[in-house]
Formats: structure tokens, C-alpha cells, sequence
């Protein structure tokens, strides 16, 4: 099973803490994941208070991720899910998804797309969240480079969307005591704040309705939290503004704490409330706009932002041309618009890192909010039988069934798939087939490209190349030594594993490619292009690549050369996760080799040595007359920058002496090693060759 650790407010009664609980719901049933969960606090909000099934389970849950920690300090996740603002995502595993409520104007912050970028997978809740954060773009100066000045910074990682799925709402049986004694009124939940806007609503409200006392403004709000100070708090917030309406004969009805589901439900379905209406600058998603027309209630709103996904319909429209009837789809709105202009946010909304001065948002234009609602007001059966129509709409689109399939399909798509063996036997038979060891090679390639999950590619590679020798082409300086010519000859009519920059010199022969994040470079594959293996510490993406592995954080203490428990890390045990070596092929190199079932290996230019007095020069590319031109990397790190230099003798003798240890896992696995290196420190009782 995969272990998968979310990470979010789920105890909270904030928007993030509802995100966190809607996806646990998702997800909660799936037999094929060993669920996690770390709780964090958001901001000033209460936790829940319900003592029912769900929040015993969420506790439950808690509970046994902080258990399985204490027990074992070095856990490690295949999958972290982060429901938070995305300045707080980290890389905690393999693959690392963000879950964000997104943004509520036009663009985000540049830190939130140099945080998505690390991430393997957004998922925000809007598709108005998800243009603003995939458009938005930055012009950045390079540093490095003056000849170069610009470039843009975007975001680059795979973004989607999900709305919220529907929630029961069948008439309630709660009995609300509001004491309305106006005949129509208008309801909105919201608070005080720079974003909501509430105080528009309040004096436009008052404005019109001033002298008339049927109408009446119910407000369901708090400030931080539910306690009595705060009560005390939001209602100084109010009395400014009605200060100045001491002779208005409408009135407004004040709503403050906690109310269950249950009792919200109730609210928005009380027979003397007629619509609800907010002037919100912009939304995520708008759960309590969402909730209102769940239960069937009209809607006035600005048709900007989040709560557009869900204010429209699908609908047909026909026309008849020329005796005949045409149809088209198309969506139509099923709400009240409230007129707005698109202006900078307000001065006490910028958040540095997340809501930036000028960005822009909706404000909803005064004048139009009072028309709107009498509006509303004046034809309400037409307006009433556009929220039922949409009701239906909503509980279709948004169904738990639809929306819950949806969201594991997002979550865990080409992440989790069982792998069907009776539909990748044919393709290893073909592969078996073919005589050629190279041409094999090949045709794997061609079928991985068709393949989604990793797990599925590395089934179709086990065991291809039983009986077969490979050429494992490393960095050491002594890669350089050898006769070039031979060296090609035999890679024509060999398989062949380049390890990093050793690419560069023999690309249009090279099966197999491995390299990492240390001496990365932007390789450049061509229409030869091999199968290619990352292994690096960043849990994303950093090049083209078929197999993506994380590498666990450096800790010579607990490498797989320390603790020698070779067997834990082969390719089968764990198709996504690497140990720490030291060194890219005890990392995954070797466990490359075993996997595909190799029986012979010559590695050339594996040198495993310091060498010279210039500790620096590493790699045949370090010399002084190399070719290669180090402003090609984009992820540059010398050696000494890796790993601090008295690190470096440390470094050595670890690896140093587990080779023999190595090389018996290797033979009891049906592999023979043999070395071309004059430098490698290898027991003697490996074979030696010469090229």
C-alpha cells in the first residue's frame, strides 16, 4: 500500500479546515493507501467541537501518525497531500501534492509559483483559482548571466480544479428561532473585512430599503471566533454604519456563532428568507454562496471569481433557421448580477506572499447593489424558478459520487494503479523476442511512453535482460583513459547505462540514462533518446525523465552503505522512494542493473576514489581541458559544494568499503561486475578489464 500523509487544519473551522475534511471523506475508503495525518492550526479559528464518528476517526488518525513516529524517527511517506496556502508546502516525499483554496484576484504571489514548482501536483478548488495561478507570470533578471537579463517565471507543475461536492440537503427538522418580523428578507454570511466587503452591502442596503419595513438583511457572521467577546467586537463593527440610519424602517437581523450543519442548513431554508446576496471582492470557491443554492435559494453576486463555477448552468438553446430546429449548449447564468469594475484590492488586504498590491479584484458598483436586490425583490417567482433550475444543475454536477471519483482521479491518478499483468504479458513477450539487445531496449521505451504509473513501467522492465552485458559509462576521470574508438564499438553492439554527463559523449549510443540533481544539466536527447532515470533530492521533476525517484536526505549514518540492507531498496520493494548511498550508483545505478535482470556489467570510469591533489576535479568533466561548459547546468554543484570538503576522505571510506559487499549482493542476484577504472579501490577479487 502506499502511505500517504496529509497535512493540513483538519480540526479547524476555517475554509482550509472544510477542504482537509471534504478530501479525508474523498479518500477515507480506499483499501490501496495507509492514510496519515498531521493537524495544523489555521490562524485564529476555533476547532470543531462535534464529538461524532468523523472527528473520533480524525483524532484516531492523528493519534496514530504521531504513534508511528515516536516508533520509528526515520518513517518515510511515498505521498504528502497539503492542504494549506502554498507558502507553506514543503517536500516531505517522493510526490508531494498541493491542495490550495487558491486565490481570490487576478494573479498570485511569485513565491507561490516557485512553491508550486516543487510541487509533482496542484489541485485548487476554482477554475477561476486555477487560470489566476497558471497565467500568472513574472519577469525575473538573471543573475548569473547579464547577457541574458530576463526570463519569465512561471509556474510550470500540472494545475486542475475541483469544486466542493453537494451536501445533504433534504428539509431540515432543526426549528430556528430568528425572530424575523419583516415579510421579505435577504441573507448573507459573511464577515468584516477588507475582502467581503460587507460594509457595502450593509449601506446599500440601508440606502435603499431606509423606508420601507417589510425588508429586512439577516447577517450570519463572526469576527475571529464565537465567544462573547467577539460578539461584543462585531458589534462595534456595525455601529458605525448604523449610526447612520437611526431613522431606517428596515432592519437588520445579526446571526453571531457557531452554528451545526444541521442549523445552517435550516437557515438557508427558512420560508420568510428569500435570496441570498453577497458583494465579496472575490472568492476561492464560496462554500456559503455554494450552500445557498444547494437549498435552492436565488443569488445575487458579482460574476467574477470562484462561486462562477457553480452560478451557471448547462443549457440548450434552439433556434429555428429555415424551417429547421438547431440546438447548442451553452452556459447560461442563473443569478442575479451585481454589476462590478475591476480595481486594485484595498490597501488592508495586501499580504505580502500571497495577496499582492495590485492585484486586481471586483468591486461591486454601489449604486447597482440596491437596484439589484429590489430587483430580485420585484420578480422573484422568475428569479426563484431560476434557483430551482440551478438547484437541480448543482446536484447533478457537483454529486458527492461525481465530485469523490473526481477528486481520487486527481489525487492519486497515474499515482496508484494496479498493475494489469494479463495486458503487460504480450508487450514482454515482444520485448523477449527480439534478439537484439539494443532493439529491445528500444522497443521498451517506445511502450513506457504509454504507460501512466511508474510501478506499471517498472513491471513491463524486470528481468528484460537476463544473459545480456551492459557498459555502465560513469564520470571518474578515468572514463577519459580509455581507447574512445574501442569504447564505441563495443557500445554498438552492447547495452549500455550513461551515468550523468558521460551521456554527452556517447549520446547516440546510450540505452539507459541516469542522473541527479549534483552536476545536473539540461541534456538535449535528439530522436535517439534513451530510457531516462532521475534520482535526485528534489521530490519534482528537474528534466525530461520515464522513471522519477526521490533520494532520502544525505545522512552517512543511515545510507544503505552503513546499514548494508541492500535487499529493503530494490526496484520492486520501492518504486518511487531511493536510500542515501552516498553516491548515485549504490543509490540507483546498481539497483538499475538488478532490476533489469543483467548478468554481466563492466563499469567504465567508476573510479570511487579521490584522485589527485586537486580535490575538486571529480569528474572527466572537471579537467581543465574539458569540453563541457559548466554555464550549461542549471542545477550546478561541484563536489565541494555537495558535500563539505572534510567530508569528502568520509565519503570515500564508506563507499569505498562496502564495493565488496556490493559486488557479492550482485553475483547472489546472477550478476558478474567487472571493473575499467585504474583507480577504483575495489577488493581484488573483482575482475579488472582493459578497453
Amino acid at each position: 500500500m502506499l502511505k500517504v500523509l496529509v497535512k493540513g487544519p483538519a480540526l479547524s473551522m476555517s475554509g482550509y479546515g472544510e477542504q482537509t475534511r471534504y478530501m479525508l471523506d474523498a479518500i477515507k475508503d480506499r483499501q490501496d493507501i495507509d492514510l496519515y495525518l498531521v493537524n495544523i492550526n489555521w490562524g485564529k479559528s476555533n476547532n470543531i467541537s462535534a464529538f461524532d464518528q468523523r472527528s473520533k476517526w480524525l483524532k484516531e488518525l492523528i493519534a496514530k501518525t504521531v504513534k508511528t513516529h515516536q516508533a520509528n524517527k526515520e518513517f518515510q511517506y511515498d505521498v504528502s497531500i497539503q492542504v494549506t496556502i502554498p507558502n507553506e508546502w514543503e517536500n516531505i516525499a517522493p510526490i508531494n501534492i498541493g491542495y490550495t483554496a487558491g486565490i481570490e484576484c487576478d494573479r498570485v504571489a511569485p513565491v507561490w509559483i516557485e512553491k508550486g514548482n516543487m510541487m509533482n501536483k496542484i489541485i485548487t478548488i476554482s477554475q477561476h483559482s486555477k487560470d489566476a495561478y497558471s497565467n500568472t507570470k513574472y519577469d525575473v533578471a538573471y543573475k548569473d548571466n547579464p547577457e541574458q537579463s530576463i526570463r519569465t517565471f512561471e509556474l510550470t507543475t500540472p494545475i486542475d480544479h475541483i469544486g466542493y461536492a453537494t451536501r445533504n440537503c433534504e428539509p431540515s427538522t432543526e426549528e430556528l428561532e430568528l425572530g424575523l418580523t419583516t415579510s421579505f428578507n435577504f441573507l448573507t454570511v459573511s464577515q468584516f473585512g477588507p475582502r467581503k466587503d460587507l460594509e457595502t452591502l450593509l449601506q446599500s442596503f440601508l440606502e435603499k430599503y431606509s423606508d420601507n419595513p417589510d425588508v429586512g438583511l439577516v447577517v450570519k457572521t463572526h469576527t475571529m471566533n464565537t465567544s462573547v467577546i467577539d460578539k461584543e467586537r462585531t458589534r462595534r463593527q456595525f455601529n458605525p454604519i448604523m449610526e447612520k440610519f437611526k431613522d431606517k424602517k428596515c432592519k437588520v437581523y445579526l446571526l453571531h456563532g457557531e452554528m451545526t450543519d444541521s442549523q445552517m442548513t435550516a437557515l438557508y431554508q427558512q420560508d420568510n428568507i428569500h435570496a441570498y446576496v453577497t458583494t465579496t471582492h472575490g472568492e476561492g470557491f464560496g462554500l456559503p454562496i455554494f450552500e445557498a443554492v444547494c437549498n435552492g435559494m436565488p443569488v445575487l453576486a458579482p460574476d467574477f471569481s470562484g462561486h462562477v463555477d457553480f452560478l451557471y448552468a448547462e443549457t440548450v438553446e434552439r433556434k429555428k433557421v429555415k424551417g429547421k430546429v438547431s440546438k447548442k449548449e451553452k452556459r447560461k447564468a442563473l443569478f442575479c448580477k451585481i454589476p462590478h469594475t475591476m480595481k486594485p484590492v484595498d490597501n488592508r488586504a495586501v499580504w505580502k506572499g500571497v495577496i499582492e498590491e495590485g492585484s486586481l479584484w471586483a468591486y461591486c458598483d454601489k449604486s447597482a447593489v440596491g437596484a439589484a436586490m429590489e430587483k430580485v425583490q420585484k420578480n422573484y417567482g422568475m428569479y426563484k424558478k431560476w434557483a430551482e433550475e440551478l438547484r437541480l444543475s448543482v446536484m447533478d454536477e457537483f454529486s458527492p459520487d461525481k465530485m469523490y471519483a473526481k477528486f481520487n482521479d486527481l489525487l492519486f491518478g497515474g499515482i496508484i494503479k494496479e498493475i494489469d499483468t494479463e495486458s503487460l504479458e504480450p508487450i514482454r513477450q515482444e520485448a523477449l523476442s527480439i534478439t537484439s539487445p539494443k532493439n529491445r531496449a528500444k522497443f521498451l521505451k517506445s511502450k513506457i511512453l504509454g504507460l501512466e504509473s511508474q510501478k506499471e513501467k517498472l513491471a513491463l522492465l524486470k528481468g528484460m535482460f537476463k544473459g545480456d552485458k551492459c557498459y555502465v559509462l560513469s564520470c571518474g576521470p578515468t572514463l577519459l583513459d580509455n581507447d574512445q574508438e574501442n569504447l564505441r564499438s563495443l557500445l554498438k553492439d552492447n547495452v549500455s547505462l550513461a551515468i550523468k554527463q558521460s551521456y554527452d559523449m556517447f549520446s547516440d549510443l546510450v540505452d539507459f540514462h541516469v542522473y541527479n540533481c549534483g552536476n545536473y544539466k539540461n541534456y538535449e536527447y535528439g530522436d535517439s533518446e534513451p530510457i531516462i532515470a532521475e534520482a535526485s533530492t528534489t521530490p519534482w521533476k528537474l528534466g525530461t525523465c520515464d522513471l522519477k525517484f526521490f533520494i532520502k536526505e544525505r545522512d552517512f549514518n543511515n545510507s544503505v552503505s552503513a546499514n548494508h540492507n541492500f535487499s529493503d531498496w530494490t526496484l520492486e520493494e520501492q518504486q518511487l522512494l531511493r536510500p542515501y548511498g552516498p553516491g548515485i550508483m549504490y543509490e540507483i545505478v546498481f539497483y538499475m542493473i538488478e532490476h533489469l535482470g543483467f548478468s554481466e556489467i563492466v563499469t567504465v570510469g567508476w573510479d570511487n576514489k579521490l584522485s589527485g591533489t586537486d580535490q575538486s576535479k571529480q569528474h572527466f568533466y572537471d579537467k581543465d581541458d574539458s569540453k563541457f561548459d559548466k554555464s550549461e547546468f542549471i542545477h550546478y554543484n561541484e563536489v565541494a559544494d555537495n558535500v563539505a570538503m572534510e567530508q569528502l576522505s568520509a565519503e570515500e571510506k564508506i563507499t569505498s568499503d562496502v564495493i565488496g559487499l556490493w559486488n557479492t549482493w550482485l553475483n547472489e542476484n546472477g550478476c558478474k561486475v567487472k571493473i575499467c577504472s585504474s583507480t577504483n579501490p575495489a577488493p581484488q577479487e573483482i575482475e579488472r578489464v582493459i578497453i
